[in-house]
């Protein structure tokens, strides 16, 4: 239910960024349009991601495209997609990144040439991102440690979790 909220606030970003780069005096006749790549498209986050866009697109009027690769292995299939939306257009790329240095550069030419860059999840070796939307891995392992220890009233864990996730 956050990453919807966060979406919807990042929609609502990008209406207010890509209404400041209409010239004074015009009349804007098309919608801003706005990429949303991601990972995949087939686990059940991603599909609650792409409910929480097609509202925001929605409530903010916004044209969208929300796609990702086949796998979340495919990292030249998603710079083709970037690629994509640079060639279509795009006011702003909504993007989860696969790796962390293989969309680097599009994303750079996408920023030159006026695009809003939007992180979600996974970070991009970039400077040029308006707004980065994740998770402090290191800040949150620390406050579920500290939580373990406070619910053993200061006693010590020794236990240890493995996290699966499914395919």
């Amino acid at each position: 239910m956050k990453i919807r909220n966060l979406i919807g606030a990042a929609g609502a970003l990008l209406f207010l960024l890509a209404g400041c780069s209409i010239p004074s005096g015009s009349v804007q006749t098309q919608k801003p349009y706005v990429a949303v790549i991601t990972k995949s498209t087939s686990s059940a986050f991603w599909k609650s991601v792409q409910s929480g866009v097609k509202a925001a697109a929605s409530e903010y009027n916004l044209d969208y495209t929300f796609e990702g690769p086949a796998n979340e292995e495919a990292w030249e299939d998603q710079n083709v997609l970037i690629q994509n939306a640079i060639d279509n257009g795009a006011q702003a790329i909504v993007i989860s990144a696969i790796d962390y240095t293989a969309p680097a550069e599009l994303i750079d030419q996408a920023a030159d040439q006026g695009v809003h860059i939007i992180i979600i999840d996974s970070d991009i070796q970039t400077d040029r991102a308006a707004i980065r939307i994740g998770t402090d891995n290191y800040r949150a392992g620390e406050a579920a440690a500290a939580r373990a220890v406070r619910r053993r009233r200061g006693r010590a864990v020794y236990r240890h979790c493995r996290l699966r996730y499914p395919q």
